[in-house]
């Protein structure tokens, strides 16, 4: 009976994180490809490794390679696999997932405590703001907008969230541009949250 529970309890939280996978693979794809179809030609180019706008090789739908020699490394399996350089939809759809899931878990570590009260939409901008990189310092402790969501102060952690170099720079383009639209959007899904 215990191994029973266990397993409903195991399938609850794998059918909602599938949920949540789900709302965030809405969030996230439109903003890491050309339109809403990744199987469009416009796409292309993002199945053979690129320079992303900040300066790293990145493929696919985002999946980050890192510097020069993390690239000829990624490139150098993928010969001694028998693969081209250049990925497949499928290819770049399954590393996508993988990417995601890796972004789910980070998500959850940080805001393990509060994970459970957050709303599906939260926890889907959580995992879209981890797959752009502005969830976990690399050199100091969390963000302020974290810990404001940690303490559930959603509105003040939405304008914290805004406060980023980044999104100030490309806001006062004459054209504002997906990462601002992006971070706009889910710095309002964190206001509203409850």
């Amino acid at each position: 009976k215990i191994n029973q529970q266990a397993q409903k309890v195991k399938e609850n939280i794998s059918g909602e994180k599938s949920k949540i996978l789900d709302i965030a693979v809405k969030f996230t794809l439109p903003n890491e490809i050309l339109g809403t179809n990744i199987y469009d030609k416009l796409n292309d180019e993002f199945m053979s490794p690129y320079l992303d706008d900040k300066g790293y090789w990145t493929i696919g739908v985002g999946h980050l390679l890192g510097s020069d020699a993390d690239k000829n490394s990624w490139i150098k399996n993928r010969l001694k696999q028998g693969k081209s350089s250049t990925l497949s939809r499928p290819e770049a759809l399954d590393q996508f997932k993988k990417d995601l899931e890796k972004h789910y878990n980070l998500a959850y570590k940080k805001f393990q405590k509060q994970w459970h009260k957050f709303p599906d939409e939260l926890k889907a901008v959580l995992i879209d703001i981890s797959f752009r990189g502005d969830l976990e310092s690399k050199t100091a402790g969390d963000f302020n907008f974290v810990n404001l969501i940690k303490q559930g102060n959603y509105k003040k952690a939405a304008v914290e969230y805004l406060d980023h170099t980044e999104y100030k720079e490309r806001k006062n383009k004459k054209k504002p541009d997906g990462v601002v639209k992006r971070m706009n959007r889910n710095a309002g899904i964190i206001s509203k949250s409850k």
